[in-house]
């Protein structure tokens, strides 16, 4: 019996213990169900490394979803610093002269809601509306 012990130790320090197939899926699912960003990410982007898409394009898309799915939104803060958790640096980029805070890697689906969310927004800065979400 003390060999079989030994033996079992010996191929456990060697190989280590595997992880359950079950195990293994259902850390996946937990991981995806507590990611506050998959859904919007899943919905609304496309991970595309060449791109770079203005944050203020990418913001007005995520409180936009979150009012069509009735999700909660985070703060502006926390909702850019979990994409640049996620992969997506914030940096400036200069097109036609004109340098903007973009989102490194990331392609919105729909740019034209984005668009149109973002106008709202800087129409409402404009009237001084401090922390201005489209919704």
């Amino acid at each position: 019996m003390l060999r079989w012990a030994l033996a079992g130790c010996r191929a456990w320090l060697a190989q280590g213990i595997g992880e359950a197939e079950r195990i293994t899926e259902a850390t996946r699912v937990y991981r995806k169900d507590s990611d506050i960003l998959a859904n919007w990410f899943e919905d609304e982007c496309e991970h595309r490394p060449n791109q770079a898409t203005p944050v203020k394009q990418v913001k007005a898309s995520y409180f936009a979803w979150c009012h069509r799915t009735g999700e909660r939104p985070l703060s502006a803060r926390s909702f850019s610093d979990m994409l640049v958790a996620k992969g997506y640096p914030s940096k400036p980029v200069t097109r036609f002269r004109v340098t903007e805070r973009c989102f490194v890697g990331l392609k919105l689906k729909n740019a034209a809601v984005a668009q149109a969310a973002d106008e709202i927004v800087q129409e409402a800065e404009q009237k001084g509306e401090r922390n201005a979400e489209p919704f």
